[in-house]
């Protein structure tokens, strides 16, 4: 499994190469992808991941609650939180 390109706008460069090369080798590759749920959120990039032959999506949902992590002993993911177990990333 491998990770798409972190934005978008390089995802949509990269995928149409990769859907020429599996075109001119009869689809040799099924692949799969780990991604936010928000990829749901765009029509175009599902529909050239499918026409690239992406199979599988790998979405993981993370508990920001430090008492869920803890108990789940997600050790890496409560590294570095400030108190109150928020990333930073949502308010």
């Amino acid at each position: 499994m491998t990770t798409l390109p972190a934005t978008r706008l390089r995802s949509k460069k990269l995928l149409p190469k990769i859907i020429a090369c599996q075109h001119e080798q009869d689809y040799p590759l099924k692949l799969s992808t780990e991604a936010t749920l928000n990829l749901a959120d765009d029509p175009e990039l599902l529909d050239l991941m499918f026409r690239a032959n992406f199979r599988e999506v790998f979405i993981g949902i993370e508990n920001p609650r430090p008492a869920s992590l803890a108990e789940t002993q997600k050790i890496a993911q409560r590294a570095g939180r400030p108190e109150g177990g928020q990333s930073g990333a949502h308010p």
